[in-house]
């Protein structure tokens, strides 16, 4: 398995891994990926597709203390570095509303 690290503009954490560490304020958000170690964005349950189940998936992350998506950032359909409520909206939203597609990260 590759590794992935981010840094999130005003939270105090940064992602090594599966290991977080304190890094401090950082003022963008930035991402690494390994090469040959991909995701999408949206697509919270790396079945490939993004449908109803990541939005499973990210709720029951985030609200019911289910497993965190591997890596965390697949669940950032909106790419502000958050995962969170809004990220499950958006996909909602792509999904049943004709909503834009969720972000990739370059």
């Amino acid at each position: 398995m590759g590794y992935l690290s981010q840094k999130v503009l005003s939270n105090i954490v940064c992602i090594i891994g599966q290991q977080v560490i304190e890094c401090g304020k950082v003022d963008s958000v930035a991402y690494a990926v390994e090469e040959g170690w991909h995701f999408k964005n949206g697509d919270a349950d790396r079945s490939g597709n993004i449908n109803i189940l990541d939005v499973a998936y990210d709720v029951n992350y985030l609200y019911r203390n289910g497993p965190a998506p591997d890596p965390v950032v697949a669940a950032d359909a909106d790419c502000n570095g958050k995962i969170n409520i809004l990220d499950v909206s958006y996909i909602i939203s792509y999904l049943y509303r004709n909503g834009p597609k969720p972000c990739e990260i370059e």
